[in-house]
C-alpha cells in the first residue's frame, strides 16, 4: 500500500504531500489542476524515464519521496535481499531529478538502478490509463489471466520445470552432435599431438636433470683436473692423506700398552683411513666416467634441451612435467570423443522421456485452460455488460502450438465484438481506449478473489462514459478497493461518490503569476460541493440537491457491497 508521497520542485508543483488510505482514494479537480502530476510522480518512483523538463523552473532538482508498506511477497523480499536493500516494515523510495536531466533512485537509502526499481515497483503499484492498457492486448497477459482465474500456476510451474529439463537435454544433445561432426578432425589432431608427445619419450623432471648435466659438460676439463688431483692428494701421493692416516694410526696403536686410550684413537684413525680410501675410489670412478664421455655428448644434450624447449613453447608448458600432464589430458579427451556416440544414444531416450512427460502435463494444462477460457469469457461478458457494453461478445481462444514454450503448448487470442452484427475480431483491432480501460477493470474485478494485487491506480479510465455506466464503473472500482488499495483520478461524479477518501487538487495563481498546487481532503459539505461542480460545472442549489441525492444513493450501494464482502 502507498501510504504517502511528497513532491518538491516537480513540473508546476512547489511542494505537496499527499497521504493515502486503504480502500478507495478518489482524486478530482478542474482540468489542468495537476491531478495527473500525482500519477506521474508515482511513476517516477517506480523507475519511469526522467528528463530535465520535469524540474520546476528555479529549482536545482525535483525530489519525490514515496512511503510504501512492504507487501508480504517472497519474490519481492528475495529481490530486495539480492540488491542489498534493508528490509523493514516499509519501503521508502526517493527519486531525484536534476535540472541537467540526471536522476537517481534510492530505496531505504540504497542506490538502486532504474531497471531494478521497475521490477520492485511491479509488486507495489499497477497504473492504468486509457493510454496505458497495452497489457490487455498482450498474448502473454491473456494467458496469465486464464491461468490466474483457473488457479493453474502450480501446474504451469510443473510444466516449466519439465520444459527446462527437456530443453537442457536437447541443448546437450545438440552440443554432442556438433562435437560428433567435428570429432574426426579433432581426433586426427589429437592423435598427432599424442603421437608427438609419446615419441618425445618424456621423463619426469627431465629438463631439470639435463640442465644440471649441461652444467657438468660445460666444465668437463675442469672437473677432470680438479677431481683427479683430489684423488691423488687423498690416495696416490707418497705423502697422501691415506698413507699419513695409516702411519698415525700405527704409531698410536703401538702406544696402546702405555695408554689404552691411544689405542682406541688409533683404531678410530684406521676406520677413517678406510672411509677416505672408499671416497678416493669413488672419485677415481667419477674421473674414469668423465674420461669415457664422448666429445659429442654436449652437442647431443643441448639438442635434446632445444627439442624440449620447442615442445614446451608449442604446447604452452613451463616444464616437462607439464607436458606429461598435457599428454594425459589429450589421452582423456580422446577417450571422451571415442565414447561420444554412446553418450548421444543415451540422451535420445532421456529426451524422449522428458518430452512424453511434457506432452502429458501440457495436455492436462491445455484442457484446463480451454475450460477456464470458456468460463472466463462468459464472466467477462457479464462484467462488461454491467460496464456499459450491452452487446459485447468475448472469446478467449486457446490455440495449440506444435512446439512447446516455457508456459505450455498454448497461445491465447482475445477476440471481441461490441455490436451484434459484427464478427469476433482481435481486441486490439476493435475497442477504443475507454473500452480497453473497462476491459482491464472487468478483468481485475474477476481476478480480485484469486490474485494478490498491488496498489491499483486508475488515471481517468472513465473518460467517455456517463449515466448508469459511470455508476457501474464506480461500483466495480469500489468492489476492487475492498481487496486492495485503489487510487482513482476521475472526472465523473458517479465514480467520485464511491470514495472512502476524496481528495481535490486545486491550482491557484497569485498576483505575481506564481502557481500553487494544493491537495485537500474533502468531507461533508465540501464533498457535496465538489460533486455538485462535477455534475454541471457550477454550484447551484439544484445541483447541490442532485449531488446529495447521488451521494445518498451510492452510500446505500456501498453498504450492500460492504455487507457482501
Amino acid at each position: 500500500m502507498l501510504r504517502e508521497i511528497s513532491v518538491k520542485g516537480f513540473d508546476i508543483i512547489d511542494s505537496i504531500s499527499v497521504a493515502f488510505s486503504p480502500g478507495l482514494n478518489i482524486i478530482t479537480g478542474e482540468t489542468g489542476a495537476g491531478k495527473s502530476l500525482i500519477v506521474e510522480a508515482i511513476q517516477q518512483l517506480l523507475g519511469a524515464r526522467a528528463s530535465s523538463s520535469m524540474v520546476k523552473s528555479g529549482y536545482p532538482k525535483a525530489q519525490i519521496v514515496g512511503v510504501f508498506d512492504l507487501p508480504e511477497r517472497e519474490e519481492l523480499i528475495r529481490l530486495l535481499e539480492e540488491n542489498g536493500i534493508e528490509i523493514g516494515d516499509e519501503l521508502i523510495i526517493l527519486k531525484e531529478i536534476t535540472n541537467t536531466g540526471k536522476s537517481s533512485l534510492r530505496i531505504n537509502g540504497t542506490v538502486v538502478p532504474a531497471s531494478v526499481v521497475r521490477e520492485i515497483g511491479s509488486y507495489l503499484v499497477n497504473v492504468f490509463s486509457q493510454l496505458e492498457n497495452s497489457e490487455v492486448i498482450s498474448p502473454e497477459y491473456q494467458l496469465d489471466i486464464i491461468d490466474s482465474f483457473g488457479k493453474l500456476f502450480e501446474l504451469r510451474k510443473t510444466f516449466n520445470n519439465t520444459f527446462l529439463e527437456w530443453k537442457s537435454l536437447k541443448e546437450k544433445k545438440a552440443e554432442i552432435e556438433s562435437r560428433i561432426q567435428n570429432r574426426f578432425q579433432e581426433l586426427d589432431f589429437l592423435n598427432y599431438q599424442i603421437d608427438e608427445l609419446k615419441r618425445a619419450k618424456l621423463v619426469e623432471n627431465e629438463d631439470e636433470i639435463l640442465k644440471e648435466e649441461e652444467g657438468r659438460l660445460l666444465n668437463l676439463e675442469r672437473l677432470k683436473k680438479d677431481v683427479e688431483e683430489s684423488y691423488i692428494i687423498l690416495y696416490e701421493d707418497e705423502d697422501s692423506v691415506v698413507s699419513r692416516l695409516s702411519k698415525a694410526s700405527q704409531m698410536l696403536l703401538s702406544l696402546e700398552s702405555i695408554d689404552s686410550q691411544l689405542g682406541n684413537l688409533g683404531r678410530e684413525l684406521e676406520n677413517q683411513e678406510i672411509l677416505i680410501s672408499e671416497l678416493a675410489r669413488t672419485l677415481r670412478s667419477y674421473v674414469n666416467k668423465l674420461r669415457e664421455i664422448d666429445s659429442s655428448a654436449l652437442e647431443e644434450l643441448e639438442a635434446r634441451l632445444h627439442f624440449l624447449s620447442d615442445l614446451k613453447r608449442k604446447y604452452r608448458a613451463k616444464s616437462v612435467n607439464e607436458l606429461i600432464e598435457i599428454l594425459k589430458g589429450l589421452e582423456t579427451r580422446k577417450e571422451e570423443l571415442e565414447k561420444i556416440e554412446e553418450e548421444s544414444g543415451n540422451l535420445d531416450s532421456l529426451i524422449e522421456n522428458a518430452y512424453n512427460r511434457l506432452k502429458e502435463i501440457g495436455r492436462e494444462l491445455s484442457e484446463k485452460r480451454i475450460e477456464t477460457a470458456w468460463r472466463l469469457s462468459r464472466y467477462l461478458e457479464e462484467e462488461l455488460r454491467e460496464l456499459g457494453m450491452p452487446n459485447v461478445r468475448v472469446e478467449l481462444k486457446v490455440n495449440q502450438m506444435e512446439e512447446p514454450i516455457s508456459t505450455g503448448f498454448d497461445s491465447v487470442t482475445f477476440l471481441i465484438a461490441t455490436v451484434p452484427d459484427e464478427p469476433l475480431k482481435n481486441v486490439e483491432d476493435v475497442v477504443s481506449g475507454g473500452e480497453l480501460s473497462r476491459i482491464s477493470l472487468a478483468i481485475k474485478s474477476l481476478l480480485r478473489d484469486v490474485e494478490l494485487f498491488p496498489t491499483l491506480i486508475f488515471d481517468e479510465i472513465d473518460i467517455g462514459i456517463g449515466g448508469k455506466t459511470a455508476i457501474a464503473v464506480g461500483k466495480k472500482i469500489y468492489e476492487l478497493s475492498k481487496k486492495t488499495q485503489v487510487i482513482d483520478i476521475t472526472h465523473l461524479p458517479q465514480v467520485a461518490v464511491f470514495a472512502d477518501v476524496h481528495m481535490c487538487v486545486q491550482k491557484s495563481i497569485d498576483e505575481n503569476g506564481k502557481v500553487e498546487i494544493e491537495v485537500r481532503v474533502l468531507e461533508g459539505e465540501e464533498k457535496v460541493m465538489e460533486i455538485s461542480r462535477m455534475l454541471t460545472g457550477q454550484i447551484m442549489e439544484s445541483t447541490l440537491i442532485n449531488a446529495k441525492e447521488l451521494i445518498n444513493y451510492v452510500e446505500r450501494l456501498k453498504e450492500g457491497i460492504t455487507s457482501e464482502v
